[in-house]
């Protein structure tokens, strides 16, 4: 595939709102690409060099060998890199989206057909190199001698990355002496995990690997040089978690059963009776393995040390400054109005949102938090707070009094910075992906104007005053 013509990025090509951008070219064919796919496989396997269930070639051959596919419309200027949760891009100037770039529904249906093709041919790639996957209580875990443990969590996200934090809190409780290693693809993963005592080390994964296979080689030789008691693939679905726990050195290998599930591991547990929320998942698999009875689930948390967090209100002491005469008094609301692809609200949907906040929330300081591409997102109206370094994110965003946001990471941040937070979601599962924990609210707003949406978060919201008890954080 010629590069240069193909960027291979895992970002999304997108147009701006415009009543024209209906179609969508995908190139190379899907059956062009199947076909190589399915051939680059049986090369592999025949290769009497690599051994027959060699795990991360079995994610290279399904996954890899298919292509990274583009998205291309003739009126495109700008591409987006969609990374960490936010979106990285610039305006183009065009349209009443203020040239912020959006998806228009025929690229967002483009896009899911493709990753689950993508999805069809890992899983059965990994069938063929690796064989089936074992049925659910293929053994039980001891809770005894383990103190090396190996967390599989394959995701470049900030939100998924974060959502391990429960599995942490769950594996100290148990094991108060272990380490633990975690195999990640988001950069920013040792930032997110250092307040965690019990992580040894963090293994970051190139997002594209053959793009750098000396890194990836780097990466593997760490996985394989030390030998765990313990390594759990806590993801359902993914193909790479399961190929680099098959290849990991550990007695114990833990991970979900099922027909996406491939290769002979010590204990498989059944998802059909887990929880719905992406950050039980974990702590339910390993309470399944351990048999351990039923309790509360652990919240998300980053772990904010007491100066981060009072670095965060000189921050936000300063940005309550520059609101209007008045506001701040009862504390601070932040909005971070970004997300990513069809989650992505535009500035007109803003615009006609805001008047009604702004009006109830009166005695209240608001502070835009910026994404990642250094850009407003509400016209640069009110004091706006940015920054690339996820704890500083982190710390501010811990003393805000309520924050505002769609469905994104700055959303998990923000719960595991112990903020309450009003989520909008138009396009997610609320049950699976909602904000997390005690303090969150979710306006599905799918069918709703920006106004009705406004209201809906008003009358559902809670929110921490200044100078009140927490049980008494309701704001008429």
């Amino acid at each position: 595939m010629d590069n240069n013509k193909h960027p291979a990025r895992t970002s999304q090509y997108a147009c701006t709102e415009d009543p024209e951008c209906t179609n969508l070219a995908v190139t190379p064919s899907l059956s062009s690409m199947r076909t190589v796919s399915y051939r680059t496989i049986w090369q592999i396997r025949s290769e009497r060099s690599l051994p027959r269930r060699s795990g991360f070639v079995h994610v290279a051959a399904a996954r890899t060998f298919l292509g990274i596919f583009a998205f291309r419309h003739p009126s495109h200027r700008e591409n987006v890199l969609l990374s960490n949760g936010c979106k990285h891009a610039r305006r183009s100037g065009r349209g009443d989206a203020g040239g912020v770039l959006v998806h228009p529904p025929s690229a967002v249906a483009a896009m899911m057909d493709i990753h689950a093709l993508r999805s069809r041919l890992a899983a059965r790639g990994m069938r063929l190199l690796a064989g089936p996957g074992d049925t659910a209580d293929a053994g039980v875990l001891l809770p005894r001698g383990v103190f090396r443990i190996l967390i599989c969590r394959i995701s470049h996200s900030l939100g998924n990355t974060l959502l391990i934090t429960p599995l942490l809190q769950e594996i100290e409780a148990i094991w108060p002496g272990a380490e633990v290693d975690i195999v990640s693809r988001n950069p920013i993963a040792p930032e997110i995990f250092r307040g965690y005592a019990c992580v040894r080390d963090v293994i970051c994964l190139p997002r594209r690997g053959l793009r750098h296979p000396l890194a990836l080689l780097r990466c593997l030789r760490r996985l394989q040089r030390a030998e765990y008691d313990l390594a759990i693939d806590t993801d359902p679905r993914s193909q790479t978690g399961r190929a680099l726990l098959l290849r990991s050195r550990a007695h114990y290998k833990l991970g979900f059963a099922g027909e996406r599930k491939s290769g002979e591991i010590s204990c498989a547990v059944s998802p059909d009776e887990a929880p719905r929320h992406n950050g039980q998942y974990p702590v339910y698999l390993l309470r399944s393995a351990l048999r351990r009875a039923a309790m509360p689930y652990p919240p998300l948390d980053l772990r904010l040390n007491p100066s981060e967090r009072e670095s965060g209100a000189q921050v936000l002491a300063r940005l309550a400054a520059q609101a209007a005469p008045g506001c701040g008094r009862r504390g601070v609301i932040g909005v971070f109005a970004n997300a990513t692809g069809a989650k992505l609200l535009s500035p007109a949907w803003w615009r006609e949102f805001m008047p009604a906040i702004d009006a109830h929330f009166s005695e209240f300081a608001i502070v835009e938090i910026v994404p990642m591409n250094a850009v407003s997102m509400l016209d640069s109206r009110y004091p706006a707070y940015y920054s690339s370094h996820v704890r500083k994110l982190a710390s501010v965003l811990s003393q805000l009094s309520l924050l505002i946001c769609l469905d994104c990471g700055v959303m998990h941040l923000a719960r595991a910075s112990g903020t309450r937070t009003a989520a909008i979601f138009t396009q997610t599962d609320i049950a699976e992906w909602g904000p997390y924990g005690e303090g969150a609210t979710v306006v599905d707003a799918a069918g709703l104007s920006a106004e009705q949406a406004a209201q809906a978060l008003i009358a559902t919201a809670s929110i921490d005053v200044v100078g009140e008890p927490a049980d008494a954080a309701r704001v008429a």
